[in-house]
């Protein structure tokens, strides 16, 4: 892997809320860089795929981290994802950054709650002395306000992917259900 020193570095899964934060924070800086990380999900050339075509889109850097181990799925949610994901963006260098994910509200899950995110902070500033923070711009919006976002902003969602059951939508996951919203728009 390349070194990557940006100030920003955004976690994208190549879905519809990775897809808005990158948007958001392309208008202000140029100094970021995309992570995507496989790790045998059930989506994984997809997502890689739809992850690769958006970075493109917006002219960014990217990096593909495969993980040499499967995460544990309950049900729909995948159990400690955002976790290992920020944590291995922290590490790749010691400069100051942002980790920026594109989370929202009403999943119900704990890697994407506010207390999640407060326990993330503290865990980050014992080893990086408060110069890693981690953000998400949405993380208090609906999906639905994520995507009224998107179609205000021209966000190039036919380039998403947001299915975790596989690599065509399958129309019943929790992601899929989500995205149905587009259809209402």
């Amino acid at each position: 892997m390349e070194k990557v020193d940006p100030s920003r570095i955004i976690l994208l899964s190549g879905g519809i809320d990775s897809a808005a934060a990158l948007h958001f924070y392309k208008k202000v800086s140029n100094d970021l860089v995309c992570l995507h990380f496989s790790y045998g999900q059930k989506s994984e050339k997809s997502e890689l795929n739809s992850a690769k075509k958006i970075s493109e889109y917006y002219d960014s850097s990217f990096e593909n981290i495969r993980l040499k181990f499967p995460l544990t799925y309950n049900k729909e949610e995948i159990l400690c994802r955002n976790i290992l994901f920020i944590m291995s963006a922290a590490a790749i260098q010691l400069d100051p950054c942002e980790i920026i994910l594109g989370i929202h509200s009403g999943t119900g899950f704990y890697d994407c709650s506010k207390d999640f995110l407060d326990h993330t902070q503290k865990i980050l500033d014992g080893y990086f002395y408060g110069v890693k923070r981690v953000v998400t711009p949405f993380g208090s919006s609906t999906k639905e306000s994520i995507i009224e976002y998107c179609i205000k902003e021209s966000v190039p969602l036919h380039l998403t992917h947001s299915c975790i059951e596989a690599n065509i939508p399958c129309g019943k996951c929790m992601s899929c259900r989500q995205r149905s919203v587009l259809d209402e728009n």
